[in-house]
């Protein structure tokens, strides 16, 4: 399977354009989650076969830390929706809270506080990102330099 195969599966399942509504965000959020679980049964037995060429290594950690960047993004933007549920809780009745003499100040509250969370939950993928992409670098120098029964790999021949 090709990445751009990887990225016609996301794209054919969440459309770029949409349409967007809470089923479907829920949905892709589901799907991230079980890409990592199945990146995370994909490594657990090590890598070293699984990765053999440093060139995938690369490629895979370059694309998880675009990923951490996307994810930044999105988090930014719950956090930015957080605060305006707490600010809007002031003036309507729209949103409620759970403590049966829950106020208007703890939906505002508790709202503001998830924002503070999401935002340094923003902050981690955006370090992690970084870190990731610096990692990359490291791998970028590196070749597979043996012959193989396939012929000569990638990099230098001997």
């Amino acid at each position: 399977m090709s990445i751009q195969t990887g990225f016609d599966l996301i794209n054919q399942t969440f459309p770029l354009d949409g349409p967007h509504t809470a089923e479907t965000v829920i949905a892709a959020a589901a799907a991230i989650a079980e890409l990592w679980r199945y990146l995370g049964h994909a490594t657990i037995g090590g890598t070293r076969d699984l990765l053999a060429d440093p060139a995938d290594a690369y490629t895979v950690v370059g694309l998880l830390s675009a990923a951490d960047l996307r994810a930044a993004d999105v988090v930014e933007c719950l956090a930015r929706y957080a605060v305006h549920v707490g600010d809007e809780s002031t003036y309507t009745d729209r949103f409620g809270h759970d403590d049966p003499d829950g106020s208007p100040d703890q939906i505002q509250a508790g709202m503001h506080q998830a924002a503070t969370e999401l935002r340094a939950a923003a902050n981690g993928h955006h370090w992690s990102a970084t870190s990731l992409d610096r990692a990359a670098g490291w791998l970028s120098h590196i070749y597979r330099n043996t012959t193989t029964d396939e012929g000569p790999a990638l990099g230098k021949e001997n």
